[in-house]
């Protein structure tokens, strides 16, 4: 920019404002290198999650187009189509995922320090639901082919 916008008048101080780049960077590589993350019973039931919801993701954006075009969200056996609704309402699937993916993680990791058990199970957990969601996905995928 203009190099007069960043000149001060002398003897006047003022904090730094800017949150740098290699603050976020270090933050972030702080919150991963903890052994939570190192454990790999907690790192690949986490990963995998993470794989699915991607999946999840792109399965989406590619077969269902969502759109507000209405489309059938659920479907039962007996009465057949019960709720027809906005495409968009089909993104919700993986933004469920991605948040208690993103939960599970986070509680998982506080969790580790005093029980290693639960918050493995907790990322096994993680990777389970994100399975029952992608198996939900595909088969609304299959109701609207």
């Amino acid at each position: 920019m203009i190099k007069w916008l960043y000149t001060r008048p002398e003897g006047m101080e003022y904090p730094d404002l800017q949150f740098s780049r290699s603050k976020i960077w270090k933050a972030l590589a702080s919150f991963f290198r903890n052994a939570f993350f190192i454990d790999p019973h907690n790192r690949y039931p986490l990963l995998a999650a993470l794989f699915v919801n991607s999946i999840l993701w792109v399965a989406i954006l590619i077969k269902i187009h969502a759109e507000n075009n209405p489309i059938p969200l659920h479907y039962n056996a007996f009465y057949g189509i019960q709720f027809v609704g906005p495409g968009l309402l089909f993104l919700q699937i993986p933004l469920v995922g991605l948040i208690l993916l993103g939960l599970n993680s986070i509680i998982g990791r506080r969790v580790y320090v005093y029980d290693r058990f639960l918050s493995t199970v907790m990322c096994y957990g993680s990777a389970l639901i994100q399975i029952i969601l992608l198996l939900a996905t595909i088969s609304i995928i299959i109701l609207n082919s």
